[in-house]
């Protein structure tokens, strides 16, 4: 139960160990030496020394999710976003990346069930079965057989639709536990080796794609395949500042699984040189290509440092100051893929239900090792440019592998006979930074609410009545009056910045230009063509047409009601005089204070 417990807070509730950082210097300790080593952006020098419990009421909350910096190769600085659930929750980030978590966990939850239930079959026959049907036995579910199946492409598949990034880990995870499962059988039965994965693999793919069908029809997105990372190597300290807090339970598990499994040399040796190698050669062979014109072609538009001899020689030059993350996260999925690749080949362990939870959980940490690795070798092309959005979704994912994967290890560790100190000793580190860390959430949310010095509410839309109460009053207005498809203009919106495209936040009504940077990363390609027009068509509106031109604008666009407010009249620069040339064409129906609402008048 207490490892339950640890597993929820370490995964939902703890900040990375940078926070510990941020909290000891509020205090006026110390950290020089540690702030030079790990060099996180904007630290010490937009810090203060509060000697606050809560550090500040700035955003100093922020810089965690930031710990992780790129740098182009004039120097200068590249945002790169490495969240964690608690950030998520602090922030109110309710994007697909946090809303899927309930059903990745349900995924791994499934994974864990197919795996328990052939060592459940195990433990009461004593041998393994001759004959392994997928989903037969899978005791979490409460269902077997084909119930279970169509759970599993349920759970799996819907992760295409709720994120598509969580889709292939989970789908691995769910896989690999068959594949793990279907190693147990005897000797040359027909489901044994590859068979059985690639059957399971093939049917949650398909049945995946055909739940979630109609979405995918019209998907669209901003990935434009994917890019070699020649010139950002993660610096090891910044990469520790994000996950420290689980480094040692994971080093205890590999060493405890490697006692237990004990890999030989040869299969621990191909594991490295296929980790190892595989990024080597490709960075290898992608810098040459760096080298030729079509290659510089490419690459100029990254900006060669002054006196950088070519693109080959920046890259070189990045990797050989800043090889060690490759080379540490490599070294722990190498041994990860070692124990299980032994455990496939040989069974060692018998796949008893007491043995299984140590199979599994080496299965996590190696989908999280290697989620964590990718970045290091590609990213995402995307509208961003950089690997910002790749480590952010994939160190997400990890984060919550990892979580799950020290508070087993942690629990295992401390209960373990016969008792092994050095397995201990790093549990109990993990343990002592990921308790440091839980300072981050209620330090976090006393300085975000200015010591809770509002009134609490769930209402999401109670601060609008206080901060623009006659936007609040426009709001109901167009909830009561209009119908739900009524197409009702505003300015175009800005990242980020609660002020804009409030009607449509808060009513739902569709509106012509949201959030123009957001809507070309869900859009992808198609943005462009998409948007065309349209702020365009604004600025026609709101600043410049005449009575007749807005009029046909408005009715080419399909625009119902034209909403004025204080960002509005800001944006476009909207006079008293504007808004009595528009009134002479549309009926004003709502008014108070700046805020107007006026009604496209209907055809004769």
């Amino acid at each position: 139960m207490a490892g339950g417990v640890l597993a929820g807070a370490a995964v939902a509730l703890a900040g990375n160990v940078w926070v510990i950082v941020e909290w000891l210097y509020a205090q006026g300790l110390n950290v020089g030496a540690v702030a030079r080593w790990v060099d996180v952006y904007n630290f010490p020098e937009r810090a203060s020394q509060t000697g606050q419990w809560f550090i500040g009421y700035d955003w100093w909350w922020w810089r965690s999710s930031r710990v992780i910096e790129d740098l182009d190769l004039a120097g200068n600085h590249i945002e790169v976003i490495d969240e964690f659930p608690a950030f998520s929750y602090l922030l109110g980030d309710n994007h697909p990346h946090l809303l899927a978590m309930p059903v990745a966990l349900v995924a791994i939850g499934l994974a864990f069930s197919l795996l328990l239930g052939q060592a459940r079959q195990r433990d009461r026959t004593g041998r393994a079965s001759s004959a392994v049907v997928p989903f037969a036995h899978a005791p979490a579910l409460g269902v077997g057989g084909l119930g279970a199946a169509l759970v599993a492409v349920v759970v799996v598949g819907s992760l295409l639709f709720l994120n598509t990034w969580d889709f292939p880990p989970y789908w691995a995870l769910v896989v690999g536990a068959v594949w793990l499962a279907g190693a147990r059988t005897a000797a040359g039965q027909r489901w044994g080796g590859w068979f059985l994965p690639v059957v399971v693999g093939g049917a949650l793919l398909l049945g995946g794609v055909a739940l979630v069908f109609p979405y995918m029809l019209t998907a669209q997105s901003q990935a434009g395949g994917i890019v070699p990372n020649l010139f950002y190597p993660t610096r090891l300290p910044q990469w520790l500042a994000m996950f420290g807090g689980f480094v040692p339970t994971l080093v205890a598990l590999l060493w405890l699984g490697w006692r237990r499994v004990r890999p030989t040399l040869t299969v621990w040796g191909w594991t490295a040189a296929l980790v190892w190698g595989i990024p080597l050669v490709l960075l290898t062979v992608t810098t040459l290509l760096a080298t030729t014109p079509a290659g510089q072609g490419r690459l100029q538009e990254l900006g060669l440092p002054v006196g950088a001899a070519g693109m080959g020689a920046a890259a070189l030059a990045r990797w050989m100051a800043e090889p060690w993350t490759l080379v540490v996260v490599g070294a722990l999925l190498s041994v990860t893929l070692a124990c299980l690749v032994t455990l496939w080949q040989g069974d060692p362990l018998g796949t008893t239900q007491g043995e299984a939870d140590l199979v599994f959980v080496l299965g996590l940490v190696a989908l999280g090792l290697g989620l964590v690795y990718v970045p290091e070798v590609v990213y995402l092309r995307d509208n961003f440019g950089t690997r910002m959005n790749t480590i952010f979704k994939f160190y997400y994912q990890a984060w919550l592998l990892f979580g799950l994967a020290s508070a087993y290890m942690i629990a295992v560790a401390l209960r373990s006979r016969p008792f092994r100190a050095e397995v201990a000793l790093l549990a109990l580190l993990s343990l002592a930074l990921v308790s440091g860390s839980l300072i981050f959430l209620p330090a976090g949310l006393y300085s975000k609410t200015g010591g809770f010095n509002g009134k609490p509410t769930l209402d999401a839309r109670a601060y609008l009545a206080q901060v623009a109460p006659d936007v609040m009053a426009a709001v109901a207005w167009v909830e009561q009056s209009t119908p739900p498809t009524a197409v009702v203009l505003e300015g175009k919106g800005s990242s980020y910045r609660a002020e804009f495209n409030r009607i449509s936040t808060m009513t739902g009504r569709p509106t012509l230009l949201g959030w123009d940077g957001h809507q070309a990363q869900w859009r992808g390609d198609a943005y462009g063509e998409m948007a065309r027009g349209r702020p365009e068509a604004l600025e026609l509106i709101y600043q410049r047409g005449t009575p007749a031109e807005v009029v046909a604008t408005l009715r080419a666009w399909g625009v119902d009601y034209v909403f004025i407010g204080p960002t509005e009249i800001e944006q476009y620069g909207i006079s008293p005089g504007r808004l009595d040339q528009l009134t002479t064409v549309l009926d004003e129906v709502f008014a108070r204070g700046q805020v107007r609402v006026l009604r496209v008048r209907p055809l004769n």
